[in-house]
């Protein structure tokens, strides 16, 4: 009687079961490999496009402060609110006379922030817009402002009060006005001459613009060849 050897063919099964567990395995560990190599290449991918968004936001918001500074230390705008809170010996025709230059003035900041409104004139109160620049004076009352400026200035109100009191830039963080459009802005304190950024503010230049119109437009267009 022949006996037939089992074995080779138990270890030859065991074998291809090792091998196709280990397979798997090696399978397995590349997907796994190859997973994690993605994804730290799109964290690193997001974290750049994340830099720039923060640079090109940080940019915008430098040009937008810095615009208005030049106007907030400018010094007919100094000396025309310096003027206007003076009760000694105040002439009318001079107050005037100063207030057109700031009026133009005024203008042509608000060209360049892209409101691209020329007819400026006293506090506007039949339309508004939301958005634009204006001037307050020491008791934080609208002296001039660009054309269809809001009215509401409920919220841009509290930090106007702030900047006068504290002779500080305040922000105007982004809130919904009254007819529900984004806002977001600054306030900037005019002092008089020679006396930047020390004394006891003369007026402040308020700015409310459209976080559409720069912010999101460099978050939609900033990305990564």
């Amino acid at each position: 009687m022949k006996i037939i050897n089992k074995f080779p063919a138990r270890s030859g099964l065991i074998f291809l079961s090792v091998f196709f567990i280990f397979s798997i395995f090696l399978v397995i560990k590349y997907v796994d490999t190859e997973r994690q190599r993605d994804l730290a290449s799109w964290q690193s991918r997001l974290g750049m496009l994340a830099d720039l968004h923060r640079s090109a936001i940080e940019g915008e918001l430098h040009m937008r402060r810095e615009t208005l500074r030049e106007l907030a230390e400018n010094p007919t705008l100094q000396l025309y609110l310096s003027q206007y809170n003076s009760t000694d010996n105040k002439s009318d025709i001079v107050l005037a006379a100063q207030q057109s230059h700031v009026r133009n003035l005024l203008a042509a900041t608000a060209e360049r922030m892209g409101f691209n409104l020329r007819q400026d004139s006293s506090v506007n109160l039949t339309t508004s817009n939301d958005y634009g620049i204006a001037i307050v004076n020491q008791s934080g009352s609208l002296l001039i402002t660009s054309k269809g400026f809001t009215k509401d200035m409920s919220v841009p109100g509290m930090h106007v009060k702030n900047s006068l009191q504290s002779g500080s830039t305040s922000l105007v963080n982004l809130f919904n006005s009254e007819s529900g459009q984004p806002v977001y802005g600054y306030v900037m304190p005019v002092f008089q001459l020679q006396n930047t950024q020390s004394g006891q503010a003369t007026g402040a230049v308020v700015m409310l613009l459209d976080p559409r119109q720069g912010l999101f437009n460099k978050l939609k267009n900033t990305h990564l060849d």
